[in-house]
């Protein structure tokens, strides 16, 4: 479907059911089975790149990570990792091609709404039974998921939705009716100026009470941008939401819709809500503890000792240049990584 479709479309919703909350908008634009962005036949790497994507040596540090995890409750016989928003890059599929020791205790749970899809597996947590024990693991998918906006205007707090108006989609305020959101904002200490904008994180909460209720026992990891209430209070909407096509980045939502992606950074607050984390690391500490300093050295002294070029020097100076991508506080290194033990 091409632009002018999708927007009648989206004409054709608002007509028959009223003004679109903001995270129905965004689950149409990224989710449509149909026109949706990530069922659009193109790759995701395309459009911008993850540390699963880069190459193996993420897989590899989260591997040392579910090896030392499984050794300290025990080494049960079976475990689940349940991997939430795989698309083309699943550290679960990376794992299990390693073809070790722990193949025989893992049971893998992929979870992916994208038809385009390389890996099969349900489309939704919820859907899946609890698990005893085990792993649910996300990377840069809760920037994904649908969130909502309101707006404080004429002292209060109104939510934006998706209307149109002279037959283009523009923004509308309406007086707030989801208990949710009042209960959210009464427990967010924030402290708004007229015409502050933050966003309510209603698909990464949603995502944290699924994960909670997937396993008795276990942990969840979520890696992603991620922010508070607070501080994105106090910045501009194109300084905490974007969107992105072939690595090119906007702001506005309504330009194109369902041909970029659209991204927000995430509130821990809101997310502590639901429950707060266990524990807060940066990528390059949750890295660093995942034994990468070693594989960079490893990797290192194999391309030096190398007295010729080959494929296999070639490879190790390409992953010890991923592992330095990788922890660069300028990118990837600054994300963090939620950790919330059960």
């Amino acid at each position: 479907m091409n632009d002018k479709e999708v927007k009648k479309f989206l004409f054709d919703q608002i007509s028959k059911k009223g003004d679109l909350k903001v995270s129905q908008y965004i689950d149409i634009v990224l989710y449509n089975p149909i026109f949706g962005f990530y069922n659009r036949p193109s790759s995701k790497n395309e459009h911008y790149i993850t540390s699963a994507s880069l190459g193996l040596v993420f897989a590899e540090v989260v591997y040392n990570f579910v090896q030392n995890w499984w050794r300290s409750v025990g080494q049960p016989d079976q475990f689940s990792f349940i991997e939430v928003g795989i698309n083309h890059s699943s550290i679960g599929k990376q794992i299990l091609e390693k073809n070790t020791y722990l193949n025989s205790h893992i049971n893998f749970f992929p979870i992916e709404r994208a038809r385009s899809s390389l890996v099969v597996g349900t489309d939704d947590i919820a859907k899946l039974e609890e698990q005893e024990i085990g792993i649910v693991f996300c990377n840069e998918l809760l920037d994904n998921l649908a969130f909502d906006l309101v707006r404080f205007d004429d002292s209060r707090w109104k939510e934006i939705k998706i209307g149109f108006q002279n037959g283009h989609l523009a923004e509308v305020l309406h007086e707030i009716d989801d208990p949710a959101f009042l209960y959210s904002l009464s427990k967010l200490d924030l402290k708004p100026t007229e015409g502050s904008v933050i966003p309510i994180q209603t698909g990464a909460m949603e995502w944290l009470r699924n994960s909670l209720k997937a396993i008795k026992k276990g942990t969840i990891i979520a890696i992603d941008y991620f922010s508070s209430t607070a501080e994105m209070i106090n910045k501009t909407i194109d300084q905490w939401l974007r969107m992105y096509r072939h690595h090119q980045r906007i702001s506005n939502i309504f330009f194109q819709p369902s041909f970029w992606d659209i991204t927000v950074d995430v509130a821990v607050d809101q997310l502590s809500l639901v429950k707060k984390p266990t524990q807060i690391l940066t990528q390059h500490q949750f890295l660093t503890q995942g034994s990468i300093m070693d594989l960079i050295k490893d990797a290192k002294t194999r391309w030096i000792n190398e007295k010729e070029i080959t494929f296999e020097s070639l490879k190790n100076k390409s992953l010890a240049l991923e592992a330095q991508a990788l922890l660069d506080f300028s990118g990837m290194g600054s994300f963090q990584v939620l950790r919330w033990v059960k």
